[in-house]
């Protein structure tokens, strides 16, 4: 690979096992803006690209075409990169609920909205 960049702490970390990039403005354009993920283990895998669609305020994942040679695969094409899937920002996001902890403070009855102004669920 050419080009590596070593990241500056924080934009990359890891925690037991688990691996936490930070895209820092990545629409500047000398910032990174594609997180790179592949495996490396006896089970082989095709690796995937992350990025942040500002326009559609979601995550893209797009996948490397590669060929079907019946019994093994090769052939990747270097810039034919594809988007299987679209995440949506905020897309598991729900109204706040009595019993919900926030900042240590059980919400009660009283700190919410009035029923009929809620949002539905």
């Amino acid at each position: 690979m050419k080009n590596i960049v070593e990241l500056p702490h924080p934009q990359l970390s890891a925690h037991e096992r688990t691996i936490f990039v930070e895209l820092w403005y990545s629409r500047v354009e000398s910032n990174p803006n594609v997180v790179d993920i592949s495996l490396c283990d006896v089970r082989a895998s095709d690796g995937i690209r992350i990025q942040y669609d500002f326009d559609r305020d979601g995550w893209i994942i797009t996948q490397q075409s590669l060929i079907d040679h019946g019994n093994s695969c090769s052939g990747f094409e270097p810039e034919d990169w594809k988007e299987v899937a679209f995440v949506k920002s905020w897309g598991r996001m729900r109204p706040a609920q009595v019993g919900d902890v926030v900042d240590g403070y059980t919400l009660t009855e009283k700190d919410l909205p009035p029923n009929d102004e809620r949002p539905k669920t």
